[in-house]
């Protein structure tokens, strides 16, 4: 009967620990979530339409139905093809901006002109090498912030003063 009952005790705190360390790892999953930027919206609300904006470096878009900012930070390269030779290739810009949203961390991320005006086209091949070393969205809370333009294009080998970049931004969930 001892024996039984030592069983029974032995069973149980192997039950308690384990529930413990379940609790535990649930736990810590909560915790590394904080800060996620995934956005849980409710079904019935319509996702907004996609919102396209065109800003000069250090100026700033805000969505006011989500509350969601797109500040245009820089141009950190530009390596586009100029309009006046004749490429391989069409080139690609480095385009920085940061997304911040209440409830969120701000984010920084490049976007890249590579792909610009190919609306959804590394959706459909999101294993094309350009599309993998170029990528062209900053995703953030739910949201896919793309960049469809940057003027002005490149001629010859001048250079473009800084603040004469305009960048187009799309912005769709």
């Amino acid at each position: 009967m001892t024996n039984a009952i030592g069983l029974q005790e032995d069973d149980m705190r192997r039950r308690s620990r384990a529930l413990r360390r379940l609790l535990l790892a649930g736990l810590a999953a909560c915790l590394a979530c904080r800060g996620s930027d995934r956005l849980t919206v409710p079904r019935d609300v319509p996702a907004p339409a996609p919102q396209e904006f065109t800003l000069a470096p250090g100026q700033s878009a805000l969505l006011s139905s989500v509350g969601l900012n797109v500040v245009f930070v820089e141009v950190a390269s530009d390596g586009r093809c100029p309009t006046d030779v004749l490429c391989v290739w069409q080139g690609d810009a480095q385009v920085v901006a940061t997304l911040s949203m209440p409830g969120y961390e701000p984010l920084t991320g490049t976007v890249h002109s590579a792909h610009a005006g190919r609306s959804g086209y590394c959706d459909r091949y999101p294993d094309d090498p350009t599309c993998v070393r170029y990528p062209p969205v900053i995703s953030y809370a739910g949201f896919r912030v793309a960049l469809l333009e940057l003027l002005p294009e490149r001629k010859g080998d001048g250079r473009i003063d800084p603040g004469a970049y305009r960048a187009t931004f799309q912005v769709t969930r």
